[in-house]
């Protein structure tokens, strides 16, 4: 599951450096930020059945805190965001 997650984020980097090159077309920017942020709350929620409830539940906090404050889909790209604010 955690390969999951560094998955997600791994796509969401990409297609924002995609995006910023301009290689998406216009929709499809706007669809996947909102796909990756599904499919981590998804991956959060499966992950409370396993025995790590205690992790996963810290994570999925983490995931809604973070897109709910400053619109990260996961907290690796929230960590990676505020490295960047914090940087300028």
């Amino acid at each position: 599951m955690l390969v999951l997650v560094i998955l997600l984020s791994a796509v969401l980097i990409a297609a924002t450096e995609a995006r910023g090159i301009g290689l998406l077309a216009s929709p499809l920017p706007m669809a996947i930020p909102y796909a990756v942020a599904a499919l981590n709350l998804a991956v959060a929620v499966a992950g409370l059945w396993t025995r790590h409830k205690l992790g996963w539940s810290l994570y999925l906090i983490a995931s809604l805190a973070g897109f709910i404050l400053i619109g990260a889909t996961t907290p690796i790209t929230a960590v990676l965001t505020l490295i960047t604010v914090a940087s300028n």
